[in-house]
C-alpha cells in the first residue's frame, strides 16, 4: 500500500480502503478501480491524495504510461482478446488484467495533447476579442477594491452594504458589456486566489443566481454580498496553509474548517444585513447534516446560504488551485447530478444547472476521445450529457453513450 497524489494516479489503480470527504462521507469505496470518473469525483471533493494497493496490476510502475507523456510512447495493441497484452516500444510486455487493459486502451487512444491545445486556443482567441484589456483592467481593480474593503473589517472598520453593492453591481455590469460571466470565469479559471477572486467570482454568481430565481432587485443585492462575504474568514487561516499543494494534516483541515466561524465573528457587529451573516456562519452546511460546523439540516440553513453554498462550490471547482488545475465545467455539473441532490436544495440547485448548461449552449466542447462540436440540446435530466454536433455534422447524444464526457471547452 501506499500513498499516490492525485495528479499521479493512473488509470486500472486499485483503491486501498474507502476514501471519506471531510465530512465523513464515502467518496469512493475500497477495491474501486480508478477511472476517469474516479479521478473526477476525488478532484470534486479535492482530496489531495489516496492510498492504493501495491498489487495493482502491473509487474512494476509503468512510468511511461502516464496521461502526460502518453503521447511520447507508441502502443501497441495486439490480439483484441481477453489476453492481449499491451507491450511499449522496447516489447516488453506489461502485464495488466483484461478490465484495466481494456480501461487503459481506451486512456489511451483519446488525443493526449486535447487540453493543451485547448488552453492555447481559448486564450489566444479571448485575447483577440474586443474589450479585453478593458475587462482585464476593470476585474484587476475590483480585486484591488475587493481586498481593500476585506483589510477594512479585518482591522475593526465599519463597512455598508452601499459599499459592496456598488462594487459587485459595477463587476457585473462589466463583464456582461463583451463577455459573458461564464467566459470570463473560463479565462480567469487558473488564477491561484483562494480568498478575492473565489469571493468576487462568487458574488458575481451569487447575483445571477438570484436573477434566475426571480428574486427582487434588493434580494439580488444582498445575494450578491453573501457570495462576497462568505469566505472572509480564511483572513484569519495562514495563508501557508491555504496554499499547501501536498497534503493538509488534520491540524491544518481544522484551520481551514474553522473559517466560517471565524468570519461571522469579524462581521457580526457591521451594520449589514443579518442574512449576510448567517451566509458566512452555513455556507459549508449541507441539507442531510454532513457539513459543518454545525451540521445543520435543510429546515435550519437560511435560503440565501443554500445559495452561496451552491455558488461557492462551483467557482471553487472550476477554479485552479495549489494541489490541483481547474475542472471542466461540465464535470462539475455532473458532479452536482450525482451528489449533489443530497447535499443541497433542489430547486435552487436545478435552477442553477439548467442555467449554466445554457450559458454553454452552442460553445464548441471537447470530448474525452478528442473529437469536437458544438452544443446545440440540452437534455434536462442530464445536463452534464447534451446534444452535440461534430465537425463532420453528426449528431450526438451524449446521454445515449455514457463513455463520451466533455472535457474541456474551446
Amino acid at each position: 500500500m501506499r500513498s499516490i497524489p492525485i495528479k499521479n494516479l493512473r488509470m486500472g489503480m486499485i483503491i486501498e480502503s474507502d476514501i471519506l470527504s471531510d465530512n465523513g462521507r464515502v467518496v469512493l469505496a475500497e477495491n474501486n478501480i480508478i477511472d476517469e470518473q474516479a479521478i473526477n469525483r476525488l478532484k470534486f471533493y479535492a482530496i489531495p491524495s489516496i492510498e492504493v494497493s501495491d498489487d495493482y496490476g502491473y509487474d512494476k510502475p509503468p512510468t511511461e504510461l502516464t496521461q502526460d507523456n502518453v503521447a511520447s510512447v507508441k502502443i501497441v495493441f495486439e490480439n483484441a482478446g481477453s489476453s492481449a497484452l499491451p507491450k511499449s516500444d522496447s516489447g516488453k510486455a506489461i502485464h495488466i488484467d483484461k478490465a484495466t487493459y481494456q480501461n487503459m486502451k481506451q486512456q489511451l487512444l483519446q488525443s493526449p495533447t486535447a487540453n493543451l491545445k485547448k488552453q492555447t486556443q481559448e486564450e489566444g482567441d479571448f485575447r483577440k476579442r474586443k474589450g479585453y484589456k478593458k475587462l482585464l483592467t476593470g476585474y484587476s481593480a475590483a480585486l484591488k477594491t475587493t481586498r481593500a474593503l476585506f483589510s477594512k473589517i479585518k482591522n475593526g472598520e465599519n463597512v455598508s452594504d452601499s459599499q459592496f453593492i456598488s462594487l459587485i453591481n459595477d463587476a457585473f455590469d462589466m463583464n456582461n458589456e463583451s463577455f459573458s460571466l461564464f467566459e470570463w470565469f473560463n479565462i480567469i479559471k487558473d488564477l491561484n486566489d483562494p480568498i478575492y477572486a473565489q469571493s468576487l467570482n462568487a458574488a458575481l454568481l451569487c447575483r445571477a443566481l438570484g436573477k434566475w430565481l426571480s428574486m427582487s432587485e434588493s434580494d439580488c443585492n444582498v445575494l450578491a454580498v453573501c457570495g462576497l462575504l462568505h469566505d472572509i474568514g480564511k483572513l484569519t487561516v495562514d495563508p501557508a496553509i491555504l496554499n499547501k499543494p501536498g497534503n493538509l494534516t488534520d491540524a491544518e483541515f481544522s484551520a481551514i474548517r474553522s473559517h466560517p466561524i471565524a468570519g461571522f465573528d469579524m462581521v457580526k457587529k457591521l451594520e449589514i444585513d443579518p442574512r449576510v451573516k448567517k451566509a458566512i456562519l452555513q455556507h459549508h452546511e449541507r441539507n442531510d447534516g454532513s457539513g459543518y460546523p454545525f451540521h445543520r439540516v435543510q429546515s435550519e440553513i437560511h435560503p440565501f446560504s443554500q445559495i452561496t453554498a451552491i455558488c461557492d462550490v462551483y467557482i471553487a471547482m472550476t477554479s485552479g488551485r495549489s494541489h490541483r488545475k481547474s475542472l471542466c465545467p461540465f464535470d462539475v455539473i455532473h458532479n452536482f447530478e450525482q451528489s449533489g441532490m443530497a447535499m443541497f436544495n433542489g430547486r435552487y440547485l436545478f435552477t442553477f444547472l439548467e442555467n449554466i448548461a445554457l450559458s454553454y449552449q452552442h460553445n464548441t466542447v471537447i470530448l474525452n476521445d478528442g473529437r469536437s462540436g458544438n452544443i446545440i440540446m440540452l437534455n434536462r435530466n442530464n445536463y452534464s450529457s447534451p446534444v452535440v454536433q461534430l465537425s463532420n455534422g453528426e449528431f450526438l447524444d451524449l446521454s445515449q453513450s455514457p463513455e463520451l464526457q466533455i472535457i474541456g471547452l474551446k
